[in-house]
């Protein structure tokens, strides 16, 4: 296997600690990369001051182009596209501009261009932070949240939750996976694998 350094900076300004990234396929014919790049590493103490804000950069695989594409975000944390990749979805950790201690996930329209537009609030976390976030093959839209993995419809709509009490003592699921049948979660320092009676992905 080998690896290769992708990016790193952009015009010379150091990138913060990119955390979350998805891919598009199929607009306009281009290939994207787009990914979160919130202050994280410098707040949790294991990192420089940014010289950057916290961005969502979009990154185009042929031409290797590199394009802040969300600049208004207080930490963009976790990224998703739906199945038709013309809906973008970004949480936002740090966030309170709905209120105190309130957390939001937003979603955006893509244009032609690939360029995210149409800010919405699609939902609000009030106990924590969300951090991972997929979309699966109906369009469900599957959140790690505070109390575990929230599942909500393409409206914001909320259809149930996994409860992450049930998995580890704090309750916290940080990230996690969907393949198929099976979810695989990220609990703090344990894994857990959680077969579903439906293939969603």
């Amino acid at each position: 296997m080998v690896s290769r350094l992708v990016v790193n900076s952009w015009f010379g300004l150091r990138l913060n600690s990119p955390n979350d990234v998805t891919f598009s396929t199929k607009i306009a014919g281009r290939k994207y990369m787009c990914f979160t790049d919130p202050p994280f590493a410098y707040l949790q103490g294991f990192g420089s001051l940014p010289q950057m804000g916290s961005y969502v950069y979009r990154f185009d695989l042929t031409t290797e182009e590199l394009r802040p594409v969300i600049t208004d975000l207080m930490a963009p944390n976790g990224i998703a596209l739906d199945q038709d990749e013309m809906t973008l979805y970004v949480t936002d950790t740090e966030t309170n501009s709905l209120g105190k201690n309130t957390y939001v996930v937003y979603a955006y329209d893509l244009t032609n261009d690939g360029l995210p537009v149409n800010r919405r609030v699609f939902s609000v976390s009030s106990l924590g932070g969300p951090d991972g976030i997929k979309v699966d093959k109906a369009g469900r839209v599957w959140i790690g949240e505070a109390d575990g993995i929230n599942v909500r419809d393409k409206h914001g709509t909320l259809l149930g939750v996994i409860l992450g009490r049930n998995l580890c003592q704090s309750g916290v699921i940080s990230n996690f996976a969907l393949a198929g049948s099976t979810v695989i979660i990220l609990a703090q320092e344990q894994l857990w694998r959680l077969d579903l009676t439906m293939s969603v992905l």
